[in-house]
C-alpha cells in the first residue's frame, strides 16, 4: 500500500470512530425505541459511506496507460487520444488488411507520436530481412537501401525482443555523405514471438530518449495485433492464389488477372491486344516414372523459373494443373507473343535441369497461343484455344524428354 494509500485509509478510520462518540453521547438521552431507530439509521449511513470512499479510493490509486501507481501519467490527454487511435485501429480492422496497406496507415499515425526521417518495416525470412514498406520524412514510400547500423539493430532487435536505440556519428558512418544519426528500432510481438520491426531513424541527434522509448513502447503494444492481422491475412491470401509447388500463381489467381485483362482489351480494343500461352512439360509423366515424384515437382519450379524469366514485368505465368503452365501477356500481339515464345525455347535450350547428381536434362515444353478477337472473347474460350493449339504440337511427338531439342514447336 502506498502513502497515498493509507492516509484514506486513516482518514476513514478516524471519521468513524469520531461520529460513533458523537452517536454515543447524544443517544443517551433517548428513549429506547428511538435510540434503536437512531443506531440503525447510523450504521446504514456508514454503510454507505465505506462504499463510497472505497469506490474513490479505488479510483484515485488505479494507474492510467504509461504511469506508476501514486503518480499521473507521462503521457498528455492528446498523447492519449492517438494511442487509443492505434488501439481502436487494430480492433476495427483485425485481420482483414494486408501489410502494404496497413504500414502507411501507421506511419501517418506513428509520426504525430514519433518523431522521424525515415521508418522502415522488417519482416524476418530465415537469416536474411525482408522490407515491408519504408517511408521518409515527406511520408512518401521510399525505395532507398537500407543503411548497415539499421540491419544490424533489426537482426538485433528480432533477437533480443527488446526495443534497441543506436546513436550514430558522422565520423564513424559506414558513409561519408551520413551526417550524424539517431535510430530506435521497435520490436512487434505477438505472445513470445517477434513478427517485425521498426526501425526509426532521424538526423535529430538524442531524439530517443528515456521518454520516447516508453512511448515506442507504447506504440508496440497497440499496433502489434494490427500488423500480425495483416501479415497473416497477406500470408493466407498469398497462400490461396499461389501454388505450393512452384510459388507461381495458381488457376484461381490466373483466372483473376485473366478477367481483368480481357476487360481491359474489352475496352481499349486494338489499342490493348491480349495474348494467351498455354504450355506443359514434354515427357513429364515419363519423367515422373523414370525419376519419382520428387524429381518432377522439381522439374517444374525449375520449369516455372525458365518461364517466368523470359516474361515481361507486366505478365503473369501461373501452374494449373499437373505440368500445364498458363501465361497472360497484356498489351502483346502476335509478334510480341512469337519473341517471348522464342526466348523462352531459347532458355530452356540452354539451361539443364539436374534430375539427380550425375544426370543433366534438358527440358522442352509443347506451347500453344491464342488471341482476344480472334481465338475469342472470353477466359473459358481464349484458354480453349491455347490448350488446342497446344496439344496439336503434341501430334507425331514420342511421349519423352528431349535431351537436345534443336527446334522448338509452336
Amino acid at each position: 500500500m502506498d502513502r497515498r494509500s493509507g492516509s484514506h485509509v486513516l482518514y476513514f478510520a478516524a471519521i468513524i470512530v469520531a461520529s460513533f462518540v458523537v452517536l454515543f453521547a447524544v443517544i443517551l438521552e433517548m428513549p429506547r425505541e428511538m435510540r434503536i431507530a437512531v443506531v440503525s439509521g447510523a450504521a446504514a449511513v456508514q454503510i454507505l459511506a465505506a462504499i463510497a470512499t472505497a469506490f474513490r479510493w479505488r479510483l484515485a490509486s488505479s494507474s492510467p496507460v504509461g504511469s506508476t501507481p501514486g503518480t499521473d501519467s507521462i503521457f498528455d490527454d492528446e498523447t492519449e487520444e492517438r494511442l487509443c487511435a492505434l488501439e481502436e485501429a487494430g480492433r476495427f480492422l483485425g485481420a482483414s488488411i494486408v501489410p502494404e496497406d496497413v504500414f502507411p496507415l501507421v506511419s501517418e499515425r506513428v509520426r504525430e507520436l514519433v518523431p522521424f526521417d525515415r521508418l522502415t518495416a522488417y519482416a524476418r525470412e530465415g537469416d536474411n530481412l525482408r522490407k515491408l514498406f519504408s517511408a521518409n520524412k515527406t511520408a512518401g514510400p521510399s525505395d532507398a537501401s537500407s543503411p548497415e547500423p539499421e540491419l544490424e539493430l533489426a537482426l538485433k532487435a528480432f533477437e533480443s525482443g527488446s526495443l534497441t536505440t543506436r546513436e550514430i556519428n558522422a565520423d564513424a558512418a559506414p558513409s561519408k555523405s551520413r551526417s550524424e544519426e539517431s535510430i530506435a528500432v521497435l520490436p512487434l510481438a505477438m505472445g513470445s514471438e517477434v513478427i517485425a520491426v521498426l526501425a526509426f531513424t532521424t538526423v535529430r541527434k538524442g531524439a530517443y530518449g528515456s521518454r520516447e522509448k516508453i512511448l515506442l513502447e507504447a506504440v508496440g503494444e497497440r499496433i502489434a495485433s494490427l500488423v500480425g492481422g495483416a501479415i497473416a491475412y497477406s500470408r493466407q491470401i498469398s497462400n490461396a492464389l499461389s501454388d505450393p509447388v512452384t510459388g507461381l500463381a495458381n488457376e484461381r489467381a490466373f483466372q483473376l488477372v485473366l478477367e481483368t485483362r480481357i476487360a481491359e482489351a474489352e475496352r481499349f480494343k486494338e489499342e490493348r491486344p491480349l495474348i494467351i500461352l498455354a504450355m506443359d512439360v514434354r515427357g513429364f509423366s515419363h519423367m515422373n516414372s523414370a525419376h519419382g515424384h520428387s524429381t518432377g515437382d522439381r522439374a517444374l519450379a525449375f520449369a516455372g523459373e525458365v518461364i517466368q524469366g523470359e516474361l515481361r514485368k507486366m505478365d503473369l505465368v501461373a501452374r494449373t494443373r499437373a505440368d500445364e503452365f498458363l501465361a497472360v501477356l497484356p498489351s502483346a500481339g502476335e509478334e510480341t507473343a512469337a519473341a517471348i515464345i522464342g526466348r523462352i525455347a531459347k532458355a530452356f535450350s540452354s539451361q539443364r535441369f539436374p534430375a539427380s547428381e550425375d544426370q543433366l536434362i534438358t527440358l522442352e515444353l509443347h506451347t500453344g497461343f491464342a488471341g482476344f478477337g480472334r481465338d475469342g472473347r472470353s477466359a473459358d474460350e481464349l484458354i480453349k484455344a491455347a490448350r488446342l493449339r497446344r496439344d496439336r504440337t503434341k501430334i507425331g511427338k514420342s511421349n519423352h524428354v528431349i535431351l537436345f531439342p534443336t527446334q522448338y514447336p509452336n
